[in-house]
């Protein structure tokens, strides 16, 4: 897809041109002159802005007309008071100030408004061929510029993507994440975590392991949900061995404490070989 580029008055550089008006027409000598201060000539030309250069006619005093425009062509000015029509031929004028024949035919050929007078201070017109802007001239000569800014252009769309879930841990892996922690808060060393995705022989050694070891009496090896350890530990329970040892009844009067909970104790238990006592057990035993 393609993008016009719109200029900026800051990227705006400017040149010097000179024309030489000797021996050729006025229309002609006008038209270039508009078309330099215009701007046309460039590719960043925007009609809004004054994006043209300074143009310098010398020799004004030589230029010439064709046909019978020398006798037809007549000059008016007004100072605004009822009858004073000033009028005057191209000979006349020639003779009294030729820079103004060229300003004036440039100048009707510039935007009306205040961008056509802004452009009109970039006309510079003398009669003979000598003119006061030769430093100017000069320093374009000599000046050796750089690089030219390259236009702006739109940024690629970035391609879109899409935030990852993290995977989710097996009962197995929490036990071994919560071993190690445990571990790991015991010992003097700074690493603290450790990933468990693909060590698949150490999710079996923590299946196998025995639960008496340290740290394996706690009720997070049970991988029971958040909720559920927060209700049991409010009750007063704290280690596994408490848990065989209480029936369903009072597990189910802890508060937060439902069915399916006491349904995913019971699996727990059983993954680590270990029984809770039935209902009824005691009694029969006594």
């Amino acid at each position: 897809m393609t993008s016009t580029i719109r200029g900026k008055a800051g990227d705006i550089r400017k040149e010097w041109h000179v024309i030489d008006a000797e021996g050729r027409s006025l229309g002609r000598v006008a038209s270039e002159a508009a078309s330099l201060i215009l701007g046309k000539h460039k590719p960043t030309f925007e009609p809004h802005l004054d994006d043209g250069d300074f143009v310098i006619v010398i020799n004004a005093s030589s230029v010439r007309l064709t046909g019978r425009k020398a006798e037809q062509n007549r000059y008016y000015r007004h100072s605004g008071y009822p009858g004073n029509l000033r009028e005057r031929t191209w000979a006349e004028q020639m003779e009294r100030r030729p820079e103004f024949v060229i300003e004036n035919a440039v100048y009707g050929m510039l935007p009306k408004g205040s961008l056509g007078h802004r452009l009109r201070r970039h006309l510079k017109v003398y009669a003979g061929s000598d003119h006061p802007h030769q430093s100017q001239l000069k320093s374009k000569q000599e000046e050796v510029f750089s690089e030219p800014k390259k236009p702006r252009r739109l940024a690629p769309l970035a391609p879109m993507v899409t935030p990852e879930d993290p995977p989710r841990l097996t009962r197995a892996q929490k036990i071994a994440a919560a071993l190690e922690d445990n571990a790991l808060e015991s010992s003097s060393t700074t690493e603290r975590y450790a990933t468990f995705d693909n060590d698949t022989e150490a999710v079996e050694s923590v299946k196998t392991e025995d639960v008496s070891e340290e740290g394996a009496d706690s009720l997070v090896v049970l991988g029971l949900a958040q909720r559920s350890l927060t209700a049991l530990e409010a009750a007063g329970f704290s280690s596994v061995e408490q848990i065989v040892k209480t029936s369903d009844d009072e597990l189910l009067a802890v508060k937060g404490f439902g069915p399916k909970a006491l349904e995913q104790l019971n699996d727990a238990l059983q993954e680590h070989g270990l029984s809770r006592l039935a209902e009824g057990s005691e009694e029969e035993n006594g």
